[in-house]
Parts: C-alpha cells; structure tokens; sequence
C-alpha cells in the first residue's frame, strides 16, 4: 500500500469534498448554475475559501457561525470514498475514474438523502464523463476490450434494476435505475462479476437503511433514499474487488 497516496488522496477529498456542497444543495433546487462548486456558508450563503476545510469547522468569517453537521459528513466522506479507491487501484492512471465515481457518489447520496430522488443533471453528465474516462484510460493502457466489459457492465446493472422497478415502482426509484449505468459501467469495467455482487452488496445496505427507516418512523411503508446503498455497495465492491474476484 502506498501510504503517501492513500493520505494524499484524503487529503484532496476534503477539498473536494467542500466543492461538492454547493451542487449537494443548489442542483436539485436551481440546477446550480449560480457559482455551483463555491464553497458557501449554510447560513448566510457567503463564499469563502476559509470555508474549503470545515471538516475542523471553523466559523464562517462572515457571520460567525460554524458549518452544520452535515457540511462536514459530505467532506469525511469524500475523504474515506477517496482514501478507499486509492489504497486499492493504487497510482496508476485508472484511479482517475474511480475517484471521480466517488465523487459522484457522494453528491447522489445527500442529495437521495435530502430529496428523495436523484437528478437526471447529475446522473447523465457524470455517465457521460465516467464514459470518456474509462474509454480513454482503456486506450492508452492498450486494453480496448475493457470497454465491452464496462459498457455491458451499464446495461447488466441498468437491466436489474429495471425489473425491481417495474415490480415496485414505490420501492425502487427510475432514479436509481438510471443511476445503474453510471455503477454498471464502472464496476463492469473491472470485471462483469463485480457488477452482481456490487447489486448484492447494495440491496443489503438498503434492505438495512429500509429497516431502519421504518423501525425510526414506525411504519413499514416509509420511503426512504435507496440511491446512497447502490452507491456505496458499488464502492464497496471496488475496495473489495480482490477478495471478492478471488
């Protein structure tokens, strides 16, 4: 394990992580395009570059005020999301989509979490990046075959999920299903096996998140945010990838 890349990589995570805060509450609101990755204080909506390392939460030198809890969750996840993808693809040119993935990740799940469902401008660009990433990372490495691999590894992940769609459109989102590509493409990237257990490992999270939504709410028809457990259970399965390849 490369040590230096590993804390590197949470390092940046916490920046970015900062970035991301902005599209997290503007996107689903006003498509973000007013200075959409400003890092901006909650409270008073102030940008500030002070505000790019909350993960310490400083107070905004605006009003005062100390960013809520929130800010920093997105920020330590990026930071674990990116720490994870580096202590497994190490530094090698792949790492790049993989980090990108996360961030994206990331910006679905609390934005799954605050609104309960997932914005086609945040799902379709980032499968359209992911796409030109993993296409040109496969060229230059001189594995072109990798790209079959991701792009069934899309319709495999989108396929399942439609079916669950279909049988219970209140249980799982066209949302997520659309979500399914930008998973698939990634974890079909790696082998089209990770794509089934990146599925499984996802509904357990959500059948947990589901349990617990509905024990908090006391009710066993409680919606509840399946987007951040297909997300995870992806993530989980690329730090994993090895052992479960084995």
């Amino acid at each position: 394990m490369d040590t230096a890349l590993v804390v590197g990589a949470g390092l940046l995570g916490l920046v970015v992580g900062a970035a991301l805060d902005g599209p997290i509450e503007r996107l689903p609101m006003d498509g973000g395009r007013d200075a959409l990755f400003a890092p901006r204080c909650s409270h008073c909506g102030q940008a500030h570059s002070r505000l790019l390392v909350p993960v310490v939460r400083p107070a905004c030198p605006g009003c005062g005020r100390r960013p809520p809890v929130r800010t920093v969750a997105v920020q330590a996840l990026t930071a674990l999301l990116f720490a994870g993808m580096a202590y497994r693809i190490g530094a090698q040119l792949a790492l790049v989509p993989f980090v990108f993935l996360a961030a994206v990740v990331v910006v679905v799940t609390f934005i799954d979490i605050d609104h309960l469902r997932i914005p086609d401008r945040v799902t379709f660009p980032a499968l359209g990046v992911s796409t030109v990433l993993i296409v040109v990372t496969s060229l230059v490495k001189g594995h072109p075959q990798w790209i079959v691999g991701a792009l069934l590894g899309a319709v495999a992940f989108f396929a399942i999920l439609l079916v669950f769609h279909l049988v219970s459109p209140a249980g799982m989102g066209f949302g997520d299903v659309k979500l399914g590509l930008l998973l698939g493409l990634n974890l079909g990237w790696i082998s089209l096996r990770l794509v089934v257990w990146g599925l499984l490992i996802g509904a357990l999270l959500g059948s947990v998140i589901g349990v617990a939504v509905g024990i908090a709410r006391r009710s066993r028809k409680a919606a509840f945010p399946f987007g951040p457990a297909l997300g995870m259970g992806a993530m989980v399965a690329v730090v994993l990838a090895p052992r479960l390849l084995g």
